[in-house]
């Protein structure tokens, strides 16, 4: 059985820390300081959902439940981010004005990349193949 290592999850934000970081350079050179601010903005509303989904990853653990887990774990990765942009779409505003959701967009797609390898790497090393659940 392979182990679970927690670097992995470290690692994976790191990287996520990074792109913010050049997402921030492309906003504050579109926006200035506005830009920089929308971009943080986005950043935390795609990691908010994303630690929501890790935390329901946590909770269910029961073994005959693994796609349980990760379905479940989809819906705040998906809803939080999907309702702020409904939401700012709707109401308008600065956050609109400043592309709030073009700076969601790609924060959200390196999340979900990073999540589901987070994710799978979890199942593999806690559930592994070939075992009858």
């Amino acid at each position: 059985m392979r182990r679970w290592r927690p670097g992995l999850t470290s690692l994976g934000y790191g990287v996520l820390g990074g792109f913010v970081g050049l997402l921030a350079v492309v906003g504050w050179l579109l926006d200035g300081n506005l830009g920089i601010a929308v971009c943080l903005v986005a950043a935390v509303v795609c990691l908010a959902g994303a630690m929501g989904g890790d935390l329901i990853g946590q909770v269910v653990t029961a073994p005959n439940l693994v796609a349980y887990q990760h379905l479940l774990g989809m819906l705040p990765r998906m809803g939080v981010p999907l309702v702020v942009c409904m939401v700012v779409a709707l109401d308008g505003g600065v956050l609109q004005a400043a592309g709030l959701v073009y700076y969601i967009l790609p924060i959200y797609l390196v999340c979900l990349g990073i999540s589901t390898v987070v994710t799978t790497q979890r199942i593999a090393a806690t559930h592994p193949a070939g075992k009858d659940q």
